[in-house]
């Protein structure tokens, strides 16, 4: 006899074909994998005091261009970004707007990837530029340019 409040104590469960049971279990398994291998990590960017910060996620090849604009750094890039504080979405998902009285610097980390990076206009950066094969264009300022072992 099932104990009070078993799933086998629902007669509709009780009574509901073990097919049918197999086949829910399968579909919510599915629908977790599903979601599981749908999340994607995205390039991130931020603003932390004067510095804007950006890390390309693992695995990405990125064509990557910083730019200011009166008091914002404009970071568009070949793939998606995830703007943190300090930071918006621009005109699509490959644009971010950073603003913050007195942007001094960026400090990029830009992977493992093969990337392309440029920078215009007068504003610091300090690129590390992983393993990969990178192009790397300075800008105005003065830049601190680690190649990594690419």
């Amino acid at each position: 006899m099932p104990s009070p409040g078993s799933p086998d104590d629902v007669p509709h469960v009780r009574n509901a074909a073990p097919g049918l049971r197999r086949f829910t279990a399968l579909i919510v398994s599915l629908t977790t994998i599903a979601l599981m291998a749908g999340v994607a990590h995205a390039s991130t960017v931020s603003v932390n005091g004067t510095v804007v910060e950006y890390a390309a996620a693992p695995g990405e090849s990125n064509i990557l261009t910083f730019s200011t604009l009166a008091s914002d750094v404009i970071v568009d890039d070949s793939v998606n970004l995830t703007p943190g504080a300090g930071c918006v979405q621009g005109a699509d998902a490959t644009i971010a707007v950073c603003s913050g009285a007195g942007l001094v610097r960026i400090d990029a980390d830009t992977g493992d990837g093969d990337d392309t990076v440029s920078i215009s206009g007068p504003i610091t950066m300090e690129l590390h530029g992983g393993d990969g094969g990178d192009t790397i264009n300075a800008g105005e300022g003065g830049d601190l340019i680690e190649g990594g072992d690419g």
